[in-house]
């Protein structure tokens, strides 16, 4: 890279001394104090490439730190919805072992009534001697009727007493596999506890690498800045304003690309559909035809077959009749039989009609509310986990903007996507939900469409809550979500 201090020798060169070189005649001329030599020309002429390439050097590394920066905000965005996922997992865990837990005391307890029972009943058989009680009750009767009641109140006895056996039996079995499930739902909220604090420690260390990064970046560009200042004569305002409408236009321009290319997709996918909807109306027309002239033919060899036969009943009545008959006095011409009527063609069917397209529902009541309660947080500044009313994270501002609303949303982009109804991207309407990353279950940012390929998104910790194009990154799902 050029140096200032070769700059102040350089630059006065480019500016006047070049030109008045460049308009010189290549002629012997009397030596002229103010006259550049051919040396200084051609020194001037290689500042002058120097400072343009350094320019276009400085704006390349300009671009790249900015890419840089863009896959730092991924990586801690992956890592933040990393922990949202650990964390609803933990809730999850932890909500199954209450449950557990719970189911486990409640059978315990009924099983430890019924062991009561049986204990008593135990107690009771200890202390009557082996049951001689009983045996006593059947002697001492004093006659048929009494000996058939008490035997029944025995039995009946009997069958209670199987019965709390068998309540006994069962409520400890239940019990003990209900503990092993406690047991079970408790090791997983443990491991869960575990893999959500490592998650929030990778998601922490990633947010406070990233920050360190993009200060150290912010930097870099801020010194990139001055130098390309200093070489094109502005100002550092200036130089800033033009790298960031660069950034604008690249984006408009990959937004552009993109957006045209989801259209020709889509338009490609409509073709497709539209043809193959023709070929099974030409294919379906085809077989009515088909079947029709089948029909017509069997009916036609039919009508013939009836015709053929009535023919030959009829000569074989006349030849009968001629047998029995007197001899004619003279011959009677045969009638001509009748020329058969050929068949009518079958009428091709009406081709079907294809029904008009859906008109493009209008925001209902709801989703304006949505989209409303969206546009209000417009500035606030990104806070990782934020649910505001101070700041926001991604998924913190859909699942507020969609609490107006009474939709309850975990606060995680992955299960914001897994739990909506899934819609292509070609169809997003106002209020639906876009996401980016690899797959939307395991997408890393989500954003409130608003229309016109634009969201509104809280993006990161150097920025607010803001508008942009649905394709300001370049991983965007080809699916939204709406609810």
């Amino acid at each position: 890279m050029t140096t200032r201090s070769s700059l102040k020798v350089f630059r006065p060169l480019a500016v006047g001394a070049l030109a008045l070189a460049l308009a010189t005649p290549a002629v012997a001329m009397p030596s002229d104090p103010g006259t550049p030599t051919q040396q200084q020309v051609d020194a001037a002429k290689a500042a002058a490439g120097a400072a343009a390439a350094s320019v276009a050097a400085i704006e390349s590394a300009y671009a790249a730190a900015n890419v840089r920066l863009a896959d730092l905000d991924k990586a801690a965005a992956v890592a933040a919805e990393a922990y949202n996922s650990a964390r609803l997992a933990l809730e999850d865990a932890t909500a199954k072992a209450a449950e557990s837990e719970r189911r486990a005391s409640g059978s315990a307890a009924e099983a430890a009534t019924s062991a009561k029972v049986v204990r008593a009943y135990a107690a009771q058989m200890y202390q009557s001697q082996g049951g001689l009680d009983s045996l006593g009750a059947y002697l001492e009767v004093s006659g048929p009727q009494q000996l058939a009641d008490r035997a029944a109140a025995l039995e009946a006895i009997g069958a209670t007493r199987r019965q709390d056996l068998d309540r006994a039996s069962r409520t400890a079995n239940t019990a003990a596999e209900d503990r092993r499930a406690a047991d079970v739902a408790r090791q997983q909220r443990e491991a869960a506890t575990v893999k959500a604090g490592a998650a929030r420690v990778a998601a922490e260390a990633a947010a406070t690498s990233a920050q360190a990064d993009a200060d150290r970046i912010a930097g870099e560009q801020q010194a990139r800045l001055s130098t390309l200042a200093t070489l094109r004569q502005t100002s550092v305002e200036v130089e800033q304003a033009r790298q960031d409408g660069l950034a604008r236009q690249a984006a408009a321009e990959e937004a552009a690309r993109k957006a045209a290319a989801a259209r020709a997709a889509a338009e490609a996918a409509a073709k497709a559909a539209a043809d193959q909807a023709a070929a099974d109306a030409a294919a379906k027309q085809a077989a009515a035809r088909e079947a029709a002239a089948r029909e017509a033919a069997a009916k036609a060899a039919a009508d013939q077959a009836a015709r053929d036969a009535a023919a030959a009943a009829a000569a074989a009545a006349a030849a009968e009749a001629a047998k029995n008959a007197p001899a004619p006095t003279s011959p009677t011409a045969p009638t001509t039989p009748a020329t058969p009527t050929a068949p009518t063609a079958p009428t091709t069917p009406a081709a079907p009609t294809t029904p008009p397209a859906p008109t493009k529902p209008a925001v209902s009541g709801n989703k304006q509310k949505v989209l409303d309660y969206a546009y209000a947080q417009l500035g606030k500044p990104y806070i990782w986990g934020g649910e505001g009313p101070v700041g926001y994270d991604c998924s913190g501002l859909t699942l507020m903007a969609y609490k107006q609303i009474g939709v309850y949303m975990a606060h995680g982009s992955q299960w914001q996507y897994n739990n909506g109804t899934k819609i292509p991207l070609s169809q997003a309407q106002p209020g639906d939900l876009v996401f980016f990353g690899n797959s939307g279950p395991t997408n890393h940012h989500v954003g409130i469409y608003i229309g016109n390929g634009q969201m509104i998104h809280a993006p990161n910790s150097r920025t607010v809550v803001k508008i942009s194009s649905i394709y300001y990154s370049g991983d965007l799902i080809q699916t939204v979500a709406r609810y």
